[in-house]
């Protein structure tokens, strides 16, 4: 995920996860977000894992993105 992050454009092309095409919304050294209508992706880095999680409406962005760091933080918090 590092040379996706720091090759990752966050306009235009977007990204693929599972098969599906996101727009590009938000990209950091850590977390990707992307949209595809209501529905988008988070994914989050950690040491060892990347997690990811997908959302559908009515589910809000922001919620998904607060559920995957808290996952996030408790693997780097365990070591991961």
């Amino acid at each position: 995920m590092n040379d996706l992050v720091e090759n990752a454009v966050p306009t235009g092309f977007g990204f693929y996860a599972n098969g599906e095409q996101y727009s590009t919304l938000s990209v950091t050294s850590r977390e990707i977000v992307g949209i595809q209508g209501q529905n988008g992706v988070v994914c989050h880095r950690t040491g060892a894992t990347i997690v990811v999680g997908v959302y559908e409406a009515p589910v809000q962005r922001t919620q998904a993105v607060k559920a995957v760091e808290t996952v996030a933080d408790f693997l780097i918090r365990a070591g991961n």
